[in-house]
């Protein structure tokens, strides 16, 4: 298998997190992607989403990449949609600080661009950001 695509979605919103790279093979490549309720949409999760979020209120993503296939993954390209009734409040960011590269930013998602992606859990990526329910 060449290229292996992802898919992950979160119920709640219908949120899509899709990646895809030039050098993903069958190895493992773990991705987490967690949602939280930002009442005060200040950046800091309160808690976990529900189903009844009121408008104004904000929701952060959290989606954690670590790479266990033992080699360096190359040209990662990770597209999350950004659901429905939602505006981006928080742009994306990494928590490392390294430069986020955004090769597409819209209302409907966004398309970040990884160089690489070392093996093992100290060499992890969590990209962050948020949305305002509208």
């Amino acid at each position: 298998m060449k290229t292996m695509h992802w898919l992950a979605s979160l119920l709640l919103f219908c949120l899509g997190l899709v990646l895809t790279g030039d050098s993903i093979a069958a190895e493992p490549l773990q991705i987490t992607l967690t949602q939280a309720l930002d009442q005060d949409c200040d950046g800091v999760a309160e808690g976990a989403a529900t189903t009844m979020i009121a408008p104004g209120a904000c929701l952060s993503y959290r989606i954690m990449l670590e790479n266990h296939s033992g080699r360096l993954l190359k040209n990662l390209n990770l597209s999350a949609l950004i659901p429905q009734h939602t505006r981006l409040r928080q742009v994306p960011a990494w928590l490392d600080h390294a430069p986020v590269q955004v090769l597409t930013q819209d209302e409907h998602g966004l398309l970040i661009r990884l160089d690489s992606l070392a093996p093992g859990a100290t060499n992890r990526r969590v990209l962050v950001y948020g949305v305002r329910v509208l």
